[in-house]
């Protein structure tokens, strides 16, 4: 019956994920018709603003897949026959509800690719700690045929991370493919005061067994 149940279980949050990575177009996404915030695990993608190009805003795709592990992507795909620059943003939180430990961003890497494999359209990630996008944490820029620029990582105990995206560069002989941005996250590291609560404990504890002994 245990293993009947484990099953089911797995095929539920299997038929759950899947419906998760429907693709929802970016108009939908900005006025929460049909999309509204993208869900994937413990992860929420609201749309904030946008920018730039209108052939992008109309034709491009977003969405959030789970991938391997404790780590997440935003994806935006179907950018084929976009051209001109555009700019958006977006915040990623992390739902602790059901998270024991709270778990809290560790890395973010943002990739890009060109449909042909050009370099000269190049794609900017600035992620902040704010919603007044004041506090930088880091930037990421990429040329689009060159991959991804290396992983950024968090030292603080962060749950939102407010996310700025450019496209620069893009061009009908120079279209890009898709833009994704993977985040991966972590348990909360102890406070030093805690740990030697922790340890004081333990070792009233210790004591304790050694007075009944």
């Amino acid at each position: 019956m245990k293993k009947l149940l484990l099953a089911a279980s797995a095929l539920t949050a299997l038929s759950v994920a899947t419906a998760q990575a429907v693709p929802v177009s970016v108009a939908n996404w900005d006025t929460n018709v049909g999309g509204s915030d993208l869900t994937a695990g413990d992860k929420v993608y609201s749309y904030l603003s946008m920018g730039g190009s209108s052939t992008w805003y109309t034709t491009s795709q977003v969405e959030a897949n789970v991938i391997s592990g404790p780590g997440y992507s935003f994806n935006n795909s179907g950018l084929n026959t976009v051209t001109g620059d555009f700019s958006y943003k977006f915040l990623i939180t992390i739902d602790n509800t059901s998270n024991t430990p709270p778990l809290y961003f560790a890395t973010s890497r943002l990739s890009a690719n060109d449909v042909i494999g050009n370099t000269t359209a190049n794609v900017v990630g600035n992620i902040y700690g704010d919603s007044g996008f004041s506090n930088l944490l880091n930037t990421s820029s990429v040329g689009v045929g060159g991959g991804n620029a290396g992983t950024k990582s968090y030292a603080s105990n962060l749950t939102q991370l407010y996310v700025e995206i450019f496209g620069n560069g893009v061009t009908a002989s120079n279209l890009l493919s898709n833009i994704t941005l993977d985040v991966t996250q972590r348990a909360a590291v102890p406070e030093p005061a805690s740990m030697a609560l922790l340890g004081a404990g333990l070792l009233g504890l210790g004591f304790a067994r050694r007075r009944r002994g």
